[in-house]
């Protein structure tokens, strides 16, 4: 079982626009509406995998009734934590044509001390029948950057693996709970990394004798990097005619999840979540890949 941490449950609406530009004034040929956050993602792709979960977060306000029946019709299982603020509201436009996608993130709520609490409390319960967590996304405003640390701690507790995949002040935190995964990218990566950088692979092996057993780094098409203090592994994607990125850096963390599950060694899994990710960049909405893509895409990755 699978613990996953997505604190921003969102809405996510989608606009399909052609030849989308900025000044300009258009009518969406389509529009999606769906719960999200990066966790969910992550558990959409883990539907599809068949690898059971739960994820746990914050919801609440304007947006708590729609975010509540849309995980009940895509079968994700959640569970929430209420608060009086509004769950964020996320837009996001894809023009197919340019194969471009804008994201605008609206400012989500502020959780009272209370309402951290009653999380912490529903969070020391189900840790304690998982194996793996894994913390995904930012924290909403009101929560002290060691957080996601301390859920790290606890976790360790019941020698639970941990996978962290934010950014910003609480990856710098995070890090020093000694997390068993983390997965960056390029900006994450070079917020953490000494300012005197020599290469990336000392970055990786400094990170490792902090206790971070697995890091990864992913470059986008350009595929990712990752180092278990056994092996330094290089990914290079599949190409592919790619219609949407959003949610790919999720659905990655998703096939990781399953490939640690499935006893795969590292490259194996390193190579089975760039999969994921490119098989999420050929349909538009996060998660909602094709595991036939998977299988096909795998084939043709090098490394």
């Amino acid at each position: 079982m699978v613990l996953i941490i997505n604190l921003n449950t969102t809405v996510d609406k989608t606009h399909i626009v052609n030849n989308y530009q900025i000044e300009k004034v258009f009518r969406p040929s389509a529009t999606l509406k769906v719960g999200g956050g990066k966790g969910i993602n992550v558990a959409r792709v883990l539907n599809k995998l068949k690898i059971p979960y739960v994820v746990l977060g914050f919801v609440g306000g304007v947006n708590k009734d729609f975010i509540l029946k849309n995980f009940k019709k895509e079968k994700i299982n959640f569970v929430g934590v209420s608060i009086n603020g509004n769950s964020r509201d996320i837009t996001i436009v894809v023009d197919p044509i340019r194969r471009t996608e804008t994201v605008i993130n609206e400012k989500g709520p502020v959780i009272s001390l209370k309402e951290r609490k009653k999380f912490l409390r529903k969070f020391s319960h189900l840790v304690k029948n998982v194996k793996y967590l894994a913390i995904c996304g930012s924290m909403p405003l009101g929560m002290p950057d060691k957080f996601y640390g301390e859920l790290i701690a606890i976790a360790k507790n019941y020698k639970v693996f941990t996978l962290l995949d934010t950014s910003g002040k609480p990856l710098i935190q995070g890090i020093k709970y000694q997390p068993d995964l983390i997965k960056l990218n390029k900006d994450e990566f070079k917020m953490i990394s000494d300012k005197k950088f020599v290469s990336i692979k000392k970055e990786f092996v400094d990170l490792y004798n902090k206790g971070i057993k697995n890091i990864i780094l992913t470059l986008g098409k350009k595929g990712c990097i990752g180092f278990n203090g056994e092996k330094y592994i290089k990914i290079k994607p599949p190409k592919i005619d790619k219609i949407s990125t959003v949610g790919s850096g999720d659905a990655f963390t998703a096939g990781l999840i399953y490939s640690f599950i499935k006893n795969k060694n590292f490259t194996e899994s390193l190579v089975f979540a760039t999969a994921c990710a490119a098989a999420n960049a050929l349909k538009i909405g996060a998660g909602v890949l094709d595991v036939r893509d998977i299988y096909r895409l795998k084939r043709k990755i090098k490394h």
